[in-house]
């Protein structure tokens, strides 16, 4: 007798997930609590005060660096009614240097906001790696360890999404810069028990829907590995990129076929044995090729150049399909945030694509400013719209954990197939 096809689900992620697990006196991941976008502005000024003399390592000439102090500095000096929040930022930025030149001094202008808005792409990654790794630091070599407080509640959330994936047909489609849902999909190599096979839910390569390689597949040895049979794998969509994507310069692709993108590892630092493991490969010829900036799609108002990109469309277009066909739908601390235009055409149109609206379940923090339901709603529906947790995502207590998850499930499987 077949077995009955698994019920398809996406889960959505915005900082939200992140937040719940960084902040808080009882928090379990990173070094200190990753902000949400209302407070990214503020944090990106503070992360570039405290680099100190690390500020000489930034890939941008000191010049660019003072005028994005500046820039950050003016904003924040304006009321809390006046500023604009980070995205706004990056949009107004991205706006002035696409003004078209009409002398000399206004191409150097164009230029000059260019490299600005590259530098504030690059201090995203630059302070979520300060925020979330081991070490604080943006660059590695293959495996990106980001710091974990608690493991005994990092297994169990660990624990709880390997269930969901395992069980169901998932698709993730996470708009955070960071690895923390790759970390948590991470296998479970040693953690089985003796003759166990490890279960392998996340390859760089294959979970995000786009052609990857790892840095030390690029030039050097060979991927001899048959990742073929791990196609049904949970797919990972991220349209915003992230801090462990990087680019192989266009003129060295053109030369080799090199990929377009090459991944990092991201992981947890839970079961390190130093003894058998290391934290890293040595220096690879990869970074003499590659971008020095991680592949960031940031949230502007115009993304034409960005959605030129073959990865811009392969990813909506994935999202899309897995929202028109999704029999469940799951945002975790995501509130379609409408300054984000393309993300609201994305959610929208997938809505009209669908022959009846989704099942879509919440959770996430209200507050007296707060539209996630409402967002939500004028995109799908009223009726289709139930909120699963509105006082944030728990993850005080492996109790409170496992009560949160088992409501995810329970939300699934009424769900209609």
């Amino acid at each position: 007798m077949n077995a009955a096809p698994k019920r398809k689900v996406v889960l959505v992620l915005g900082s939200g997930f992140s937040t719940s697990l960084t902040s808080g006196d009882r928090s379990l991941i990173g070094n200190r609590a990753m902000p949400t976008l209302g407070g990214l502005a503020e944090a990106m000024l503070a992360h570039l005060d405290g680099l100190g003399v690390g500020i000489g390592q930034l890939p941008f000439p000191t010049y660019i660096i003072e005028e994005v102090r500046g820039l950050l500095e003016r904003n924040q000096k304006l009321s809390e009614k006046e500023r604009f929040d980070f995205e706004q930022l990056l949009s107004l930025v991205a706006i002035k240097s696409a003004f078209a030149p009409a002398s000399d001094s206004l191409r150097s202008n164009a230029d000059r906001m260019k490299h600005v808005l590259q530098c504030l792409i690059y201090l995203i990654p630059s302070l979520f790696a300060e925020h979330l790794a081991m070490d604080g630091k943006l660059v590695k070599n293959r495996n990106l360890f980001y710091a974990v407080k608690d493991a005994s509640r990092v297994r169990a959330i660990q624990g709880e999404i390997r269930h969901l994936v395992d069980t169901h047909d998932v698709t993730i489609i996470s708009f955070n810069y960071d690895g923390l849902i790759e970390a948590f999909l991470d296998c479970d190599l040693g953690e089985a028990g003796e003759g166990t096979p490890p279960a392998f839910r996340y390859f760089p390569e294959v979970s995000h829907g786009f052609k990857m390689m790892m840095p030390e597949h690029v030039f050097g040895r060979p991927d001899m590995r048959d990742l073929s049979k791990y196609r049904n794998i949970p797919r990972v969509l991220k349209p915003h990129g992230s801090m462990h994507f990087y680019c192989i310069r266009e003129e060295i692709r053109n030369l080799t076929g090199a990929p377009q993108l090459v991944a990092l590892h991201p992981r947890f630092d839970l079961s390190f044995d130093a003894a058998t493991m290391a934290r890293d490969i040595p220096d690879i010829d990869f970074w003499r090729y590659a971008d020095p900036i991680p592949f960031i799609v940031p949230p502007v108002l115009n993304k034409e150049a960005f959605l030129s990109l073959d990865y811009l469309r392969v990813i909506l277009g994935q999202a899309q399909q897995a929202l028109a066909g999704a029999d469940a739908i799951v945002g975790l601390g995501f509130s379609i945030p409408r300054s984000d235009l393309h993300v609201n055409a994305l959610f929208e149109y997938a809505a009209e694509e669908r022959r009846s609206p989704p099942r879509v379940g919440l959770l996430y923090r209200q507050g007296p400013s707060d539209e996630t339901l409402a967002n939500w709603t004028r995109v799908f529906g009223k009726a289709a719209v139930h909120e699963i947790e509105r006082e944030g995502i728990p993850t005080q207590t492996a109790e409170s954990i496992a009560a949160t998850w088992n409501s995810v499930i329970r939300f699934i499987a009424e769900s209609p197939s």
